[in-house]
């Protein structure tokens, strides 16, 4: 006979949900229950306490009991561990102060801290009590703060002591989300620090669901599908989970009723719209992004039907510069514009200027960093404008010394550089040079984020690409005047720009996130064809990574699920394949098509290699898959019938472009591995010299012919971190450019720098006031230069003026500490206080009311 199966113990779980006045965890004579809140056992077992907050359920076994707490009180995972030997579990909620409840619904994402204790990893987890203390500096402090998911680095113990440690220096809600890397052991460290790993919570008429992307997708929708039935249908439903779900979870969801998403793990900055759900991917909040964007967060607040969503960069140090005039340069005597950038932390400034103490003069926000504001007429001579920016508890205060002249600008030769590193083989050099010194003929803001690549030049015009790094809702080109630095159009994409536009025949390409490409014409922006080369791919596949390339009239593109060339007077596809389906269809390249003799090379994906195929037909040629090719981000470039190519881990190799055989591998950032991306920028070649720009601190020149390391260049940091697996490493995010026998190379710090090719040393810099993270584009005799602050500026040839070397003027404060008019207090220290602002874009959308399966 079978024996008989003896059936798992029950526990009667029961217990109180009453409201902690007081906040010490332990129920006083007057704390009153709360009525009708939702008390669930693990994942499964939902009720609704009585009248006097009294619950009862029936669970199969000792687990966590939790309360999805009401509107009212301090959000988060209210829980507590239930054993078979007591079970009498009573939840405390912290009600919210009158401040507190009269608040915006504001509340900050982060993702991906990837906190580790290990001190003999070269990823040291960052600053994180830092981190924290910058995303919640807000005016009235948020609702809550999340990471959503990787927290720990290993899932190690001592990392989540870290982790407690650091959100314990903060007094806002603490809202955490289990990653992959906090569930090697299956979640026993993450439950024992944090608890429960799905939950949920409401704020006004929101509804928040934390869920664990670890489960398996039945698991996930059962827990979506329990909680929301407990949800009224005219509540907005926010999911805050790690990775983002598939396409079939995504439509379970959509029916469901869930409104928006709020996901990490793809260690870069992106948004899918899902059907009806919006989901926003974040990325890492201390190391840079695989995607090359910089540490950073989300800022949400909900008012009303409204969902705005603001971006923020994690902050290495404040950054508060003047960005023009800049000292030592010439200011017109008929005005001027006056532009300043500012960044410290979540909170958005009041930027304004003095001149010579006199009126405060406000800067208006031109989006990015960028504050914009116009000078009056003022007398030939010199002059102070004292910068001040202003928070709910900042002060902060810069002086700057310049000189109103009336200088003549002498006659530019002007030139063209279409495309990313100049053409479609991207070589990023050219013979003739550019000699320095350097000043702006011209500084504009382009009113937005600049997309990582380059400003493309042709026909008299500037144009630049723009991003969207908040609600990921815009992007697109402006185009300016490239004597003058005026705007003459402006093209708006509904999702965010992808590196440099690429320009030929009259026509200005570019491309986005979501895989769109739109073509427009150059002499005045009109649309001339879009095309959707990511329709019919599923989600992950159809993240479009790569700028567009132009060759012999072709556009190409270069999808994982998909390599097309198309026609660049229509949009029509000329030829179209299908490459190997990868791995990881959530990580493509940044690396555009590079097109030479009727080849182009290709990089889709972390692991689909190098490929060539022919430029013409799209018949494949060759390809390469070894370590030596996975995972490039650096765009290839082709010179003299070889093909040059960066890894992930630092590795360059040569091949011949005919074969693919490969001729030399070198690495330029030793000790680097695949997931480290020491490498995302695109080289520069000339007369025989490879020039590398690595994260990793330094720009190598190596031998193009044998791959021998003929010199190196280190930069000092700045105050972002684009490096992957580094919390605070100065590197180059920026491309070189090659003119003649200088190395042009923006450094993160905002120095422009001109290297001699011949050994490295500085021949010429100047700074800039904002981290350079694109390459220069040489234009004939000058230099076009844009910052990551938002400006795009001409810098010709000038006559070096030497700043003014007099004491500078500071403005008298008053006992207040606020600077007061009418005089100057000459001679006076000039302190400078470094500030403040990261601006991002909002986005708006009407809240629909949830269906019902």
């Amino acid at each position: 006979m079978w024996p008989v199966p003896v059936p798992p113990p029950h526990v009667a779980l029961e217990g109180s949900v009453y409201s902690d006045t007081n906040g010490d965890g332990v129920r006083q004579v007057g704390e009153r229950g709360v009525a009708g809140a939702v008390v669930a056992y693990e994942r499964s077992l939902f009720t609704t306490t009585d009248a006097e907050g009294r619950y009862l359920i029936d669970a199969p076994a000792a687990g966590l009991v939790w309360v999805r707490v009401p509107d009212g009180f301090r959000p988060g995972a209210v829980w507590r561990r239930a054993e078979l030997t007591s079970t009498n579990i009573d939840l405390a909620l912290v009600p919210l102060t009158p401040e507190e409840a009269a608040s915006p619904v504001t509340f900050v994402v982060a993702s991906d801290s990837h906190t580790t204790n290990e001190p003999t990893d070269k990823w040291d987890g960052g600053n994180l009590v830092d981190a924290l203390e910058q995303a919640t500096a807000l005016p009235e402090p948020p609702r809550f703060f999340t990471i959503v998911g990787d927290i720990t680095q290993a899932n190690r113990i001592e990392e989540f002591q870290r982790v407690a440690a650091a959100i314990a220096t903060i007094a806002v809600p603490w809202v955490p989300v289990a990653g992959n890397h906090d569930w090697y052991d299956g979640g026993a460290n993450y439950r024992g620090f944090f608890g429960i790993d799905t939950y949920s919570f409401d704020i006004g008429n929101v509804h928040f669901t934390v869920w664990d992307t670890n489960l398996s997708e039945a698991d996930q929708l059962a827990f979506f599908a329990a909680d929301l039935a407990r949800v009224p249908p005219e509540m907005t439903v926010i999911g805050l989970g790690h990775a983002s779900p598939s396409d079939s979870v995504a439509a379970a969801l959509e029916v469901l009723g869930v409104d928006y998403l709020f996901t990490g793990h793809w260690h870069s900055n992106r948004r899918l719209d899902r059907g009806s759900i919006t989901e926003w991917g974040t990325q890492t909040f201390i190391m840079g992004g695989i995607d090359q964007s910089p540490s950073g967060y989300r800022v949400v607040t909900i008012t009303g039907d409204e969902i705005v969503v603001e971006h923020r960069e994690r902050l290495l140090r404040s950054h508060f510069e003047a960005i023009s005039p800049r000292p030592g340069t010439c200011a017109s005597p008929a005005g001027f514009p006056i532009i300043a950038a500012a960044a410290f932390d979540a909170t958005t400034p009041d930027v304004l200027v003095r001149i010579d103490c006199g009126a405060a003069l406000p800067l208006v926000s031109a989006g990015g960093w960028s504050f914009r504001g116009v000078a009056p007429p003022l007398a030939i001579g010199e002059h102070t404008l004292t910068f001040e920016a202003t928070t709910g508890r900042t002060r902060l205060i810069r002086s700057v010394p310049i000189e109103v002249c009336d200088a003549e600008a002498s006659a530019l030769a002007l030139g063209e550089w279409p495309q990313l590193g100049g053409g479609a083989a991207h070589v990023g050099a050219r013979a003739a040079p550019v000699v320095p010194p350097l000043g702006p003929r011209w500084t504009s803001t382009i009113g937005g984020t600049l997309s990582l690549g380059s400003p493309v030049i042709a026909g008299g015009l500037v144009v630049v690409a723009t991003t969207d790094n908040g609600a990921g809702d815009r992007g697109g080109l402006v185009a300016l005047d490239l004597l003058t630095g005026a705007e003459r159009w402006r093209y708006r994409t509904p999702a965010p720009a992808v590196g440099a536009a690429a320009i030929d025949n009259g026509t200005v390409v570019v491309a986005t996130k979501t895989g769109e490409i739109h073509a427009v014409a150059l002499a005045d922006g009109s649309q001339r064809w879009r095309r959707v080369a990511s329709e019919g791919a599923p989600t992950f596949e159809a993240s479009l990574w790569a700028p567009p390339t132009i060759a012999d009239g072709l556009v190409y593109v270069a999808l994982q699920s998909n390599f097309t060339a198309l026609d660049l007077a229509t949009g029509n596809p000329v030829w179209s394949r299908d490459p190997d389906d990868p791995q990881f269809t959530w990580l493509g390249s940044l690396a555009a098509v590079a097109v030479d003799d009727g080849h182009a090379v290709a990089a889709f994906n972390r692991t689909l290699g190098l490929a060539n195929w022919s430029s013409y037909t799209g018949a494949p040629q060759w390809s390469v898959r070894d370590g030596r090719t996975e995972a490039i981000n650096a765009t290839p470039l082709i010179d003299g019938g070889v093909v040059y190519v960066v890894n992930a881990a630092g590795a360059v190799s040569a091949a011949e472009l005919a074969t693919g055989t490969i001729q030399w591998t070198v690495s330029v950032t030793p000790g680097a591995f695949e997931w480290d991306y020491s490498v995302t920028a695109t080289p520069a070649i000339a007369g025989g010299r490879l020039f590398v720009p690595t994260q990793w601190s330094d720009l190598v020149a190596l031998d193009a012919a044998t791959g021998r390391e003929l010199w190196r260049f280190g930069t000092a940091g700045g105050p972002l971190n684009f490096a992957h697996y580094r919390s605070a490493q100065p590197g180059f995010a920026a491309s070189p450019v090659v003119t003649g026998d200088i190395v042009w190379i923006g450094a993160p710090d905002g120095r422009l720098l001109a290297l001699s090719v011949e050994d490295g040393h500085v021949l010429w810099q100047t700074q800039l006031g904002a981290p350079i993270v694109s390459a220069p584009a040489p234009a004939g005799d000058a230099l076009v230069v844009a910052t990551f602050d938002g400006t795009v500026r001409l810098l010709a040839p000038a006559v070096p003026r030497a700043p003014r070397v007099s004491p500078i003027a500071m403005c008298p404060t008053t006992s207040r500490g606020t600077p007061a008019t009418g005089g100057c207090a000459a001679g006076a220290d000039p302190s400078i206080a470094l500030a403040a602002l990261a601006l991002g874009f909002g986005l708006r959308r009407r809240r629909r009311q949830r269906r019902r399966p």
